[in-house]
């Protein structure tokens, strides 16, 4: 086991124990044990963001999809002053281990949950929710559920199928969501982060959106098929124009 940790406003959180990366590996054999183990990058660009845009959740109703074991999400938005927050995740047995640490709840991905009704969340926040067999519209579909009409998700993934930030983004536009790129972060050259954080607003609310965070770009596309950019870039003009 090892001990884990991230920074949150220039406090260590700790966060509690995991499986090391070669337990945790033994452990998957067959099965779906992502959530046992936090996937720290990811994890840690959500936090830094919030923290260089603190309105987007000082004073919110946070929502963390996908919560894992440690929840930290949730924990962070706590300390960096949410007025609540909610960690979620599809199993039942992490949700149970979440809920040492926190208020949880079971939410599946395109499915109602009780404790998190929709259209009550002003945060959702999410770190590697496409690592395994993630159906990419039920969770696009679950975060405009969850959103007010002001609502901000903040999601940090790495992209393991080609286009996936086109899909993303064309999902997104879909649900009325406008699909952002954060500009990365990763000031230590020795260490490879594949991540892209992503901000996902409505589409008539990308204006106060910048009022919070100003450095947004539009998510480019890493698909080399003309065709499916052309596509996504139409659904977010499209989006943007609404």
């Amino acid at each position: 086991m090892e001990v884990i940790s991230i920074n949150v406003a220039g406090k260590s959180l700790e966060l509690g124990a995991q499986p090391s990366y070669g337990a945790f590996n033994d452990l998957c054999q067959g099965e779906d044990r992502t959530g046992l183990r936090l996937w720290a990058l990811p994890a840690r660009r959500v936090v830094r963001f919030l923290e260089d845009a603190p309105a987007l959740v000082r004073g919110r109703r946070v929502v963390e999809l996908g919560c894992g074991a440690h929840a930290a999400l949730t924990r962070a938005s706590v300390l960096l002053g949410a007025k609540s927050a909610l960690a979620t995740d599809g199993s039942e047995a992490i949700v149970a281990l979440a809920r040492a640490h926190c208020a949880a709840a079971q939410l599946r991905f395109g499915e109602p949950c009780d404790a998190a009704p929709g259209a009550t969340a002003d945060l959702v926040l999410g770190s590697e929710l496409l690592y395994y067999n993630t159906d990419l519209d039920a969770l696009v579909s679950t975060i405009a559920e969850q959103l007010t009409i002001d609502g901000v998700c903040v999601l940090c993934v790495v992209h393991r199928v080609h286009g996936g930030a086109a899909a993303l983004a064309a999902s997104a536009a879909s649900y009325g969501l406008v699909a952002f790129d954060a500009p990365s972060a990763n000031d230590d050259a020795d260490v490879v982060d594949a991540s892209r954080l992503h901000v996902l607003c409505r589409a008539g609310r990308v204006e106060s959106l910048f009022d919070s965070a100003p450095l947004l770009i539009p998510v480019v596309s890493d698909s080399d098929d003309d065709d499916d950019e052309a596509a996504f870039l139409a659904a977010a003009s499209g989006a943007l124009d609404e």
